[in-house]
């Protein structure tokens, strides 16, 4: 169905409709007066109807014509809409829509009153007076004399519903039940009900006092309360019947009604105020008028957390200043008799150790300092300890904590006197009630915070706390020396009235810290983590504030999360709870209240497992004091009926050990009463202690002791929220290292604090001396209960015992004795020997002596029985004593074997020549593993050995031999066999042989073939003729029968090795072929060894191809390359260079190759420069000659910090006066790495003054997003941002590197549609590269003022690409390669390309192109690229193809098909001014001679010839116009021109429309024609005439000033402009607004 809502246009500017009015300070407390003024509204006009929302926006209806919304309760309103109309009725529906009620209209807004849209189209004009929504969206509206309308369709269409209604009637106000029933009021005919959603109506009179029923309200019983002239009228029968509710007779009219969450009504009228029953209407109590003038109440609502709103008379909203709900929580005051202190710190603690907590606090009264500790007697009286001593101190913090590891408390305390003396005190707790200055040198200071914490682990409390002096804020860490303190100079920001915490929010087992307060200049948040002891800023992006903050596991899932109250910049109060995910801290929606002079506190008050808040502070209007509720991570007042006050302290503690969660408040209320006192929770569920920590170990790395555990349980905390309490002391139970601050025997926490390493089930302490240690963990729940200590547990350190395993003993085939010797090192030390068949061994067995103590070496052993025959053992001795656990040395032993020795038998040598022999033997191993050797010498006494690589065994005889070289000619030699195994050894008998004499040896070796081709090759031997005349062969063939013989002609001698050859031909392609040489003189023939070649395939040639580097380093690359030998013996190498000369050669790792295949080659090169482009080309070699591979190109890898130094700035347009900057002074801006900061944190100054940034979300619509603060403005990984700033942004700092993948690239992440983007490495970048490497063609655009293609992609600037190819990620190289630009380039001589340029005014657009291409298409194709929008209006051009995409049509390129003979390019122009604009063209002189150019402006018909006139000056006759490009044969382009006359005559939308003062229509005519064009009003009347008279054909454009003939300026509304040319008439609609 057609929607026909139309857009109201507010007459405020936009900066405008964001005031902030009046805030009244003072707030008047509950016990005094229940109601406070919000900010105001409105000066003259009733209050007279409220709405709230789900997310409690109060929306104020002014009968003077005006909406405010405020989204802050009441502090501040904005107005959202103001006009000349009644506002009658205001109405919120289940999802947030607004409705009003607006004289005769109905106007909806659907994001929170910023924007209204009429939807009343289909009422009959008459006033709406009410308004009503059904549970399935039915919108009614009542009406004032016309009847009640009906809407199934948000407002989109109406329809009058009539049965039983008059239409004399004036309804009033309207409600429906939860059966969809409709009730409406009437102004003197009672009410009317319909119980059909409004088909039928019955009105009701019985018992209704007064026939004016102002206001209807249903609880959630459906009772029904009727608001009348007479008091309020109660029905509980669904309207039948009705009687007058007790105690309201003095309710004359009825104003208004709401209703809580309770189903407590209330109700304003004329003359009492505000009425409320708790009781369904049985009794009424007045609980006084807001406006102290008297002034009448009007409109009430009611907010999600059940505050009430009350309009006035006076332009005045109120708000009650508690919530209306009755106080159902649990919690009572003890009148504990505490001193009344504000300006205060409190702390819970148990100083003397009787099992109960007491209590520490400093403050004032106004009148005198305290710092007070108050003992906490077995009564649960709580007693002023006098003999304390502690300094009186205000507005400084206090905290327990065992900085000496002795066991109790001691205490630290700063502040100030009230005067100019400023404090930093350490007191020891010397028991018995007295503490002790220490004098210790800490910075003294005041308005600040402290918090005890081990930073370092080396077991002892160290300080850090923040404040100032007067002059000079500080944040100081003191690292705790054995009791003495000293700065640390961590470098961190000083700050005042803030906190400072410590917390190990990344789990890595050292403590972190959130600092937040006041520098001097701005607020400060900021987390730093721990570094080795050095603090570094993660930029977490929090809310700067100053004020209460708690580290605090919400969600339970094992790290900290972190809560934030207090003051920041832009908004005076704020609460921010922050889920932290991974180390990584997101906000979430918590329904807290912002508060400042605030303090909160985590604490499982209700014993279900979970973390609640209490919190207080002021909200800017009213003072909060509350206990918020953790329901699944959403958080709930109870409205525990606390004093509400601020300046003060809380604390949670159960003072009573009751096993439920007290609280201590103090603090100031609005009357300046102070309070101190404690507050008993009688909640009734009993928390049980959670399971003590099992399995508990220690390890030693270095000099470091890790201690683990595992994770407890507990009946109501979740595993991964409970903590853990360590303790560590030089004697069992003791704590001289590390206390717990719990009772060591029964598990009582003495502080109110999770456990002291966090959830952490492992804790690293550094720096012990030696000696022995012991220790135990105890687990805390959210409660802060504590288990029992688990059992203790001992270390030690000192000097490892040393173990050193010695050779095993007495082996035989199934016992062995283990030996080793071990120094005990001075403690007392166990020893095992492990062993078995591997290294894994898996058996041990008691070494003996043991334990062994002492200083010196003491031998061990141990003896072993049942073990496996003829096996061999791994064994080593282990020492273990409370340092460490030793490992001597690896040890082998085989047992013997059970079978027999071996026999040998030596038999005779052969194959003797005159410098060798083989030595033979046989040798039976007796089924065992044996080993084989030979003796020989010139004597029986032998002298030389040669061993026999391969054991042999089984029980079979086995021949054996050995060959000898390099003996003596003509001697004799003696030689026999020896064989052992593990029964022993035995010889053969001896032998001999004599060796020839020199010249008589022939020796034959066949080498292998050369120059091999299809069908001949070269075959090759060495001979040794030994000194005798030998003639030569070669056999050969296709098989090792060979066949054929080829006989040498020429024999040789001597003694030298000879080399031989014979060439064969006639050989068969592509085939293998056997050969041998074969030698023969006098003392015999003797064969070489068998040979093969393959005769080459015909036409064989040696293919080539250099293929792509790969894993390239800094120093090193795998070069790589395709050969195919050609079936011949190839070699490869790579020739290698920083240019094409080349230089260095690398052989291929595969080379030589031979074969018919291709074969993959590659070289491995080291010892490259880093970040340098180096040539290389692969060559190969063989018979058929040298090919090279072509050319490649590589470019090592840069070395990739781990940081960036950021160094750059920015200049910016700078303009005297504010109305002169422009769209055209914004830049595209981003900053390189993956630094975490919002844009704001770059910028200085205030949003929209000093500077704006907009993000792209890359929609079709609303694709830019203000600044918001949230993370979507943060410089993550290549985002950038539109920017604009009063003159120079300077960037410096440190930004951490963008993380690479495994490839060593960036991935910048992408949305759908147009990306910001900017280049997150420091190297600049060719964009062909990165076309390349992602396999896409889109360009990315620049922006100086106007938009320009870039080919680079720089670091700091900022980019827009179009994701065409829909990628998750732009993969981004660390630097740039030599690549050819991809894309879309036109080289082709035939095809051409042309830019068009529009000047219009100072500013230029050149970013549109035009031309032809061999491969382009009529449609979209790849050379069709986008254009992107600026941030606002820009004179510019486009190509507007909606037929290739709907959702972003406008392109910036439109390349057509070549050899089309007449081409015609539409484009627009857009947002021209009023001066002269120009058209001109670069790069027509590429078209093709034989085309006319013509340029055809639509609106006029006007064509001009390019070629002769290359440019066009116009003034803009609209802001939008439409040119034509048309190139062709001069017929066609001629016959184009002539036929472009409109068919018919037509009137276009005026613009602009609304329009104020004037707005410019447009006309085109086919022919002569007789012309009227007039203006009528919505009554018909004429208004004025604009044309008359005969016109030629053509375009024609006029202006009307939005005057009659008269020359009166017309009113606000609509009108007709009404064109008639012959016979044919157009009449368009259009909006004026005065």
């Amino acid at each position: 169905m057609q929607n026909h809502s139309r857009p109201i246009q507010s007459v405020l500017p936009a900066f405008l409709t964001s005031v902030l009015f009046i805030i009244f300070l003072p707030i008047i407390s509950f016990s005094q007066e229940f109601w406070s003024p919000t900010g105001s509204v409105s000066a003259t006009s009733d209050v007279f109807r409220l709405a709230t929302d789900s997310q409690d926006r109060v929306y104020a209806c002014a009968n003077g014509r005006a909406v405010f919304v405020s989204d802050n309760g009441g502090t501040s309103w904005t107005l959202s809409l103001f006009r000349g109309d009644a506002f009658w009725d205001i109405i919120v529906t289940s999802s947030d829509d607004v409705y009003l009620a607006a004289g005769n209209e109905v106007l909806l807004s659907n994001d929170q009153g910023n924007n209204w849209v009429d939807v009343s189209q289909g009422l009959p004009g008459a006033d709406v007076r009410s308004l009503g929504v059904d549970a399935e969206g039915r919108l009614f509206a009542g009406l004032y004399g016309a009847m009640i309308y009906r809407s199934p369709d948000n407002g989109n269409t109406w329809q009058a519903l009539t049965r039983g209604l008059s239409n004399q009637t004036v309804y009033v106000s309207m409600a429906i039940n939860s059966q969809g029933h409709i009730f409406a009021g009437t102004n003197g005919a009672h009410i009317y009900r319909s119980t059909d959603h409004g088909e039928n109506w019955q009105r009701l009179t019985a018992g209704l006092s007064s026939a004016e029923v102002w206001a209807l309200e249903i609880d959630t019983e459906d009772r029904i309360f009727a608001g009348t002239g007479n008091g309020v009228c109660i029905s509980n029968d669904n309207g039948t019947s009705w009687s007058l509710a007790p105690q309201t007779e003095g309710m004359v009219d009825v104003n208004d009604m709401t209703i809580n969450s309770e189903g407590h009504i209330f109700a304003s009228n004329n003359n009492g105020g505000v009425w409320r029953t708790i009781d369904h209407g049985n009794s009424w109590e007045n609980i006084g008028n807001p406006a102290a003038n008297g002034a009448t109440p009007w409109g009430l609502a009611m907010d999600t957390q059940d505050y009430l709103y009350a309009g006035a008379a006076n332009g005045q909203v109120y708000r009650s200043t508690l919530a209306t709900v009755e106080n159902t929580s649990s919690f009572f005051p003890i009148n504990a008799g505490i001193q009344p202190v504000n300006r205060s710190s409190v702390e819970w603690g148990d100083y003397d150790s009787d099992g109960d907590l007491d209590l520490l606090m400093v403050g004032t009264d106004g009148t005198q300092n305290y710092a007070k500790i108050y003992r906490n007697d077995d009564s649960h009286t709580f007693v002023d300890l006098t003999s304390a001593g502690l300094q009186p101190v205000i507005n400084g913090p206090v905290t327990w904590g065992d900085y000496d590891n002795d066991g109790d408390l001691d205490v630290l305390l700063t502040g100030y006197d009230g005067g100019s003396t400023n404090f930093s005190i350490v007191y020891r707790n010397d028991g018995a009630g007295s503490f002790t200055d220490l004098g210790m040198d800490l910075v003294p200071i005041g308005s600040g915070s402290v918090d005890w914490g081990d930073y370092d682990n080396d077991g002892d409390l160290d300080i850090f706390m923040t404040g100032w002096n007067g002059t000079t804020s500080y944040a100081l860490i003191y690292r705790n020396d054995e009791g003495s303190f000293v700065d640390i100079n961590a470098g961190l920001p000083g700050v005042r009235s803030g906190s400072c915490l410590w917390g190990d929010y990344d789990n890595d087992g050292d403590l972190d810290i959130f600092l937040s307060g006041w520098n001097g200049t701005e607020s400060f948040t900021q987390i730093f983590e721990n570094d080795n002891g050095s603090f570094v800023d993660i930029n977490a992006g929090l809310t700067t504030i100053n004020g209460s903050a708690a580290w605090g596991d919400y969600d339970n899932d094992g790290d900290l999360d972190l809560l934030l109250t207090g003051f920041h910049s832009g908004a005076p109060t704020s609460t921010a709870l922050y889920r932290n995910d991974n180390s990584v801290f997101v906000e979430v929606s918590s329904g807290l209240p912002g508060v400042g002079q605030s303090c909160v506190a985590w604490g499982d008050y209700d014993n279900d497992g979970d973390l609640d808040i209490l919190l207080n502070g002021w909200d800017g209007t009213n003072i909060q004091t509350d206990i918020f509720q953790n329901n699944a991570g959403t958080f709930t007042a109870i409205h525990a009926g606390l004093p509400l006050v601020k300046t003060g302290a809380l604390a949670w503690g159960d003072y009573d050990n009751d096993g439920d969660l007290d609280l201590f408040l103090t603090g100031q209320d609005s009357d300046l009463n102070i309070y101190s006192e404690v507050y008993r929770n009688d909640g009734g569920t009993v928390n049980t202690l959670p399971q003590a920590p099992a399995n508990l170990s220690s390890s030693k790395s270095g000099s470091d002791i890790i201690l683990s555990w595992d994770a407890a349980s507990d009946s109501e905390t979740p595993v991964p929220g409970l903590t853990y309490n360590l303790r560590i002391g030089t004697t069992p139970n003791g704590e001289e290292v590390k206390s717990s601050q719990s009772d060591p025997a029964t598990g009582f926490r003495e502080l109110v604090l999770p456990g002291n390493v966090q959830n952490m089930t492992s804790w690293t302490i550094h720096g012990l001396a030696d000696g022995n240690y012991y220790w135990s963990v105890q687990s805390i729940d959210n409660a802060y209960a504590g288990s029992s200590f688990a059992t203790e547990q001992s270390f030690a350190i000192g000097e490892v015992p040393s173990a050193i395993t010695e050779s095993a003993s007495s082996i035989d085939a199934t016992t062995v004795t283990l030996n080793g010797l071990i120094n005990p090192n001075g403690f007392v030390t166990t020893v095992v020997f492990e062993y078995g068949i591997s290294t894994g061994y898996g058996d041990q067995v008691a070494g003996s002596p043991s334990p062994v103590n002492g200083s010196t070496e003491t031998a061990v052993s141990a003896h072993l029985t049942g073990l496996t025959a003829a096996t061999e053992y791994h064994f080593r001795v282990v020492a273990t004593s409370l340092v460490a656990t030793v490992n001597g040395a690896d040890h082998v032993f085989t047992t013997l074997a059970d079978g027999s020795l071996p026999t040998a038998t030596t038999t005779g040598a052969t194959e003797v020549t005159f410098s060798s022999a083989t030595l033979n033997g046989t040798v039976n191993p007796g089924n065992l593993s044996t080993t084989l050797e030979f003796e020989y010498g010139l004597t029986q006494s032998y002298g030389d050995v040669i061993t026999l690589l391969n054991p042999i065994d089984g029980t079979d005889d086995v021949p054996v031999q050995a060959g000898l070289t390099g003996l003596i000619a003509s001697s004799q030699y003696h030689f026999r066999v020896m064989a052992t195994n593990a029964m022993g050894s035995v010889s053969g008998q001896d032998q001999v042989f004599t060796t020839l004499a020199d010249g008589n040896v022939l020796t034959v070796t066949t080498n292998s073939a050369t120059d091999v081709t299809s069908s001949s090759a070269t075959l090759n031997g060495t001979v040794n003729p030994g000194d005798l005349s030998t003639t030569l062969e070669f056999e050969y063939g296709l098989t090792q029968s060979y066949g054929d013989v080829i006989t040498l002609l020429n024999p040789i001698d001597g003694t030298d090795d000879v080399p031989v050859s014979t060439e064969l031909t006639g050989l068969e392609a592509a085939s293998q072929y056997h050969y041998r040489v074969v030698a023969t003189n006098s003392v015999g023939s003797v064969n070489g060894q068998d040979q093969v070649f393959t005769t080459l395939a015909d036409g064989s040639l040696l293919a080539v191809t250099t293929g792509a580097a790969t894993e390239l380093t800094t120093h090193s690359a795998i070069l790589n390359g395709v050969v195919n030998p050609g079936d011949q013996i190839t070699s490869v190498i790579f020739e290698l260079g920083v240019n094409s000369s080349y230089g260095d050669e690398f052989t291929a790792a595969q080379s030589p190759v031979n074969g018919l295949a291709d074969v993959e080659v590659d070289a491995s090169v080291e010892g490259l420069n880093e970040n340098t482009e180096y040539h290389y080309r692969v060559v190969a070699n063989n018979a058929s000659g040298t090919t090279y591979g072509e050319d490649q190109v590589f470019t090592t890898a840069m070395n990739y910090p781990a940081t960036f130094t950021l160094d750059s700035f920015t200049d910016f347009p700078i303009h005297e006066n504010a109305d002169e900057y422009s769209v055209a002074d914004y830049r595209m801006f981003g900053l390189p790495g993956s630094i975490d900061l919002l844009a704001s944190e770059i910028l200085s100054g205030n949003q929209s003054e000093d500077w704006q940034v907009y993000w792209d979300n890359g929609n079709t619509s609303d694709y830019l997003v203000e600044f918001n603060g949230s993370s979507d403005f943060q410089f993550s990984v290549g985002r950038a941002f539109w920017v604009i700033n009063k003159g120079r942004l300077e960037i410096d700092g440190f930004s951490p590197t963008a993380p690479l993948n495994s490839n060593n690239q960036v991935e910048l992440p992408l949305h759908s549609g147009w990306n910001l983007i900017t280049n997150p490495v420091m190297t600049s970048i060719s964009w062909a590269t990165i076309q390349n490497l992602n396999n896409i063609s889109d360009p990315i655009w620049s922006f100086d003022g106007s938009f320009h293609q870039a080919y680079n992609f720089e670091c700091y600037q900022g980019y827009y690409y179009f994701n065409t190819d829909g990628l998750s990620d732009l993969i981004i190289p660390i630097q740039s390669t030599t690549l050819t630009k991809s894309g879309r380039n036109i080289e082709d001589p035939e095809q051409w390309q042309a830019t068009i340029i529009l000047t219009s005014g100072t500013h230029q657009d050149r970013s549109v192109q035009f031309g032809v291409a061999s491969d382009a298409s009529e449609t979209l194709d790849r050379y069709d690229y986008r254009k992107p929008h600026a941030v606002g209006a820009l004179a510019g051009i486009s190509f507007n193809r909606p037929s290739w995409d709907a959702e972003y049509p406008v392109f910036a390129a439109d390349m057509r098909p070549m050899h089309v003979d007449h081409q015609l390019w539409d484009f627009e122009l857009e947002n021209l001014g009023n001066e002269t604009s120009k058209l001109s063209f670069e790069g027509l002189e590429q078209i093709p001679s034989q085309y006319d150019i013509y340029l055809i402006n639509i609106h006029n018909g006007h064509a001009i010839d390019l070629r002769t006139e290359p440019s066009y000056e116009f003034v803009a006759s609209s802001p939008r116009m439409k040119f034509t490009l048309s190139v062709g044969s001069a017929e066609q382009v001629q016959n184009y021109i002539n036929n472009i006359t409109p068919e018919t005559p037509f009137i276009g939308q005026n613009f602009p429309n609304p329009f104020n003062p004037s707005t410019t229509l447009s006309y085109r005519l086919p022919a002569s024609s007789n012309v009227s064009l007039i203006i009528y009003n919505v009554q018909g009347n004429i208004v004025s005439v604009i044309s008359s008279g005969s016109q030629a054909a053509g375009w024609y454009e006029v202006v009307w000033n939005g005057e009659t003939v008269e020359g009166k300026t017309m009113s606000t509304g609509i009108y007709f402009a009404r064109l008639i040319a012959g016979d044919y008439t157009q009449v368009i609609k259009m909006l004026y607004l005065k």
